[in-house]
């Protein structure tokens, strides 16, 4: 993860709460899924698309 005082480690990962098994943004209050909420990959604790971005990066860079 991040050190303290990382600003650019820290804008990598969404603030919220998220579901453990599928990365589902929750209400914090409710804890009902956001209909517009972000989405996390659960693994990586980053943003869905730019996690899903990485992994296609790294497979080229193997190619």
């Amino acid at each position: 993860m991040c050190t303290a005082g990382d600003a650019a480690c820290l804008k990598d990962y969404p603030r919220g709460v998220f579901r453990f098994n599928d990365g589902v943004g929750l209400d914090p209050y409710t804890r009902k899924p956001l209909a517009h909420g972000r989405r996390i990959a659960p693994v990586s604790m980053r943003e869905r698309a730019a996690a899903s971005r990485e992994q296609h990066d790294r497979h080229r860079q193997i190619r």
